[in-house]
């Protein structure tokens, strides 16, 4: 570098040089340490440039490695920075006054005499120091945080449940209230145009085609309601806290169920009528339980729905089944399982082997994304797959690909074939009424074949799957 050049070109300079340089490496589990001591007022422009650019990049490093920011919060935060310059700027710009050209023209100086905008040293450091106190008061302290939010975005501070007994250590939770957020959320005109536009575009096409099914409206529980009015889905799921990182993954899960469904049936014939709860039913199991609390749970029931004072709820009518966990999470990687440990069986393919397919298997574009983790020894042992919804939706529909030399070997293949019929009509969206017989037929076959080949897998997922006729019917597409 010239001493006398203060001019910086970035590409003359590697990453690694610049960290490299100074002793960058033994300071980086002390950043405060880099960043301010080796500051030196008497550096070049140039010097000083690449010094702010260590830092920076000392900085991006942490968030990287240490903190494990993936890359496009990283952008996000550059983005932030860069646009806090460019207030700054401004901010510059405006305090900048306007002086005669002479005073920078002379008779022997060839530039053209022009007025120039200049700032005055101590107005600099004014307008900077405002700008460092703003951002630190913003981030003083999460007290300072929160107030700062609840000024310019309207933030809706968590309210806190104390969890603990009295006696017992300290232990709190925090929940938004749903109707906090729904009442924020429709203070939006542009969110409540699309929603009303979209919710017209469906009565349109079904004005147009009767046998379309786009939600609930067009269910047989949706005719109650009234078409002005807005209706909400609640998607009620598992918590789960996990440490990705760690050597077991699933050590420190836990799990909490925020609702339950709070009624069951019980089949003993595969070819009886499936008889569904009905409201008076329900509520009669209730009184009881509410008269008689020791015999809970009664018939599955373990007392009244937390919801029951929403308008219009009642648990045998408003909590239809989830397509992700009976099927996708739920049968399909039950059925992929016991496919391959009947290969195994028959010794038309091992274990490994199949670790070893599943491995070197080229999945396509389309389906990268949603590749799921080679199926191990040890999971096909314990019947278990480790993968997400996606990602087990992914393998349920490549099966026959990946495992094609084995499949026409296995004399229940068809359990397989049955199961992907009536999920590829699952997931078709928009519905088409018509198709409910069609469907109704496959998951009886598909239960009558799992009678046949995999009795001892019959589990409450493999029952429920009977009910999807009646389910879609009542409340509309399963994907909805």
């Amino acid at each position: 570098m010239n001493d006398g050049d203060d001019t910086f070109d970035p590409v003359k300079y590697d990453i690694e040089e610049i960290l490299m340089d100074n002793g960058c490496e033994a300071n980086i589990c002390n950043p405060v340490l880099f960043f301010f001591d080796s500051v030196n007022t008497d550096e070049s422009f140039s010097a000083l440039l690449l010094i702010m650019k260590r830092s920076y990049l000392q900085f991006i490093l942490e968030l990287r490695e240490e903190y494990l920011l993936p890359q496009d919060v990283i952008n996000i935060i550059s983005t932030y920075i860069v646009t806090l310059f460019r207030h700054l700027e401004i901010l510059l710009n405006k305090k900048a006054v306007l002086t005669s050209a002479n005073i920078y023209s002379s008779s022997t100086s060839t530039l053209p005499k022009q007025n120039k905008n200049i700032i005055k040293i101590y107005q600099l450091h004014e307008t900077l120091n405002d700008l460092s106190n703003m951002v630190e008061s913003i981030s003083k302290n999460n007290y300072q945080f929160i107030k700062n939010c609840e000024k310019y975005f309207d933030f809706n501070s968590p309210e806190q449940v104390v969890l603990s007994s009295p006696n017992e250590p300290i232990e709190l939770t925090y929940f938004i209230p749903i109707d906090s957020t729904l009442s924020f959320m429709l203070k939006s005109p542009q969110l409540l145009l699309e929603i009303s536009e979209n919710i017209q575009q469906q009565r349109i096409n079904v004005e147009h085609d009767s046998d379309l099914m786009f939600s609930i409206r067009d269910g047989h529980y949706g005719n109650r309601f009234d078409e002005d009015s807005l209706l909400i889905q609640l998607y009620l799921d598992d918590i789960g806290l996990t440490n990705p990182v760690s050597a077991k993954r699933d050590k420190h899960k836990m799990t909490m169920k925020m609702l339950y469904y709070i009624f069951r049936k019980e089949f003993t014939d595969s070819i009886i009528k499936i008889q569904s709860r009905s409201m008076i039913d329900r509520d009669d199991l209730v009184d009881k339980i509410a008269n008689d609390p020791n015999i809970i749970p009664l018939k599955g029931v373990i007392g009244p729905s937390p919801l029951r004072e929403l308008i219009g709820f009642h648990a045998t009518t408003s909590l239809p089944r989830d397509l992700m966990h009976d099927f996708i999470e739920g049968i399909c990687p039950v059925i992929i399982i016991s496919l391959l440990k009947q290969a195994s069986a028959l010794r038309i393919i091992t274990y490994i082997r199949i670790q070893e397919r599943m491995e070197n298997f080229q999945y396509g574009k389309f389906d990268s994304s949603n590749q799921p983790p080679p199926l191990l020894v040890k999971h096909l042992q314990k019947d278990h797959m480790v993968a997400t919804a996606a990602q087990k939706l992914c393998f349920f529909k490549l099966f026959p690909i990946i495992s094609n030399d084995v499949v026409d070997l296995l004399p229940s293949f068809i359990v397989y074939k049955v199961l992907r019929e009536i999920l590829d009509l699952l997931l078709l969206y928009p519905f088409r009424k018509k198709w409910l017989h069609v469907l109704g037929e496959l998951c009886e076959t598909f239960y009558e074949t799992m009678l046949s080949h995999f009795p001892d897998k019959i589990t409450p997922k493999a029952h429920f799957i009977r009910e999807y006729k009646y389910m879609i019917n009542d409340f509309g597409p399963a994907v909805r």
